[in-house]
């Protein structure tokens, strides 16, 4: 890792530090429990992120509470342009960071709100130079492929995209289902996409961005926390994967999800190329073209004349 760890440590004191104005106080209070869950993977995200010798642009998906984009302005030698979307109308907002050592020391982060499954970007073509987008790709309710066309136009020629994602796949989810647990978010009343709708494993993050126009240049998965089974369990899950990797070997099948990629989050790294392919893989979406027609032909309006 080239991040220095003590620069790091005093990047997240000052982070814990800031409160938002008008932030509730509970979420004050869990602001060291955020950092324990969330601060590797973000640190792991800039290191991956190229430091140009002349300053870039980078665009920042889903800024959340700002311990990335703290990070970011550290760490890396970018202009940093920031998203998010929590179910406002579209437009010019602000965040303002109160200083709890000095009221007087704020600091405030414009963005841009829009939902990006909908909404064209609000940026000229070729705008950017890296888009960070990390925990971003599962609360798309429907259409991931709209915000990666987005992110293709808006990135430069060679740009890169930096996505990381909960794996699907990974060991925890295992030994839940085996002891009768579900692995569903539970809902949020005030955000249909506060919640995960649709993780991904590993092969189809790589499908999705190559089938539309990136080249994936890294992928892994990384574990980030502890897990929470058992030594038994985790041997007996571990033990039973690999039996199953072992006999589709055994049947010729040379795809079989081994359990190399059994990491809590994937890290993916891809680069824009020249054409952007607006396809929708067949798996990760059913027949799109029958689902139009057939809501037509379900929901006719009462009056209409029948044929």
């Amino acid at each position: 890792m080239r991040l220095n760890h003590a620069e790091v440590e005093a990047v997240v004191r000052d982070w814990t530090n800031h409160a938002l104005l008008g932030e509730p106080g509970e979420v004050s209070s869990l602001r060291d429990d955020y950092v324990t869950h969330h601060l590797e993977r973000c640190v792991q995200v800039v290191d991956l992120i190229p430091s140009p010798e002349r300053r870039g642009k980078l665009l920042e998906l889903g800024s959340g509470l700002y311990l990335m984009t703290f990070l970011l302005e550290r760490f890396t030698n970018y202009d940093l342009e920031l998203v998010q979307y929590w179910d406002k109308p579209d437009g010019d907002y602000e965040s303002i960071l109160v200083d709890r050592r000095d009221a007087s020391n704020r600091k405030t982060y414009t963005f841009k709100h829009f939902d990006a499954e909908k909404s064209a970007f609000p940026y000229a073509d070729a705008s950017f130079d890296v888009i960070v987008s990390c925990e971003i790709l599962e609360h798309f309710l429907c259409d991931p492929v709209h915000v990666l066309a987005e992110c293709h136009r808006v990135l430069k020629p060679g740009g890169l995209i930096v996505l990381t994602t909960p794996n699907a796949m990974r060991w925890n989810n295992i030994s839940k289902l085996i002891r009768g647990r579900n692995i569903f978010d539970k809902y949020v009343r005030e955000s249909a996409t506060a919640r995960h709708p649709r993780e991904y494993t590993p092969a189809e993050v790589v499908k999705l961005l190559e089938a539309v126009g990136f080249g994936v240049s890294q992928v892994d998965t990384r574990d980030l926390w502890r897990e929470e089974e058992g030594p038994f369990l985790k041997v007996f899950t571990r033990c039973s994967v690999r039996m199953f990797d072992a006999a589709d070997r055994l049947r010729g099948r040379r795809e079989s999800p081994t359990a190399r990629w059994r990491g809590q989050h994937i890290f993916c790294v891809a680069k824009r190329k020249d054409k952007f392919n607006r396809v929708y893989p067949e798996f990760l979406f059913e027949r799109a073209h029958l689902a139009a027609p057939l809501i037509d032909a379900i929901c006719r309006p009462r009056n209409a004349s029948r044929g």
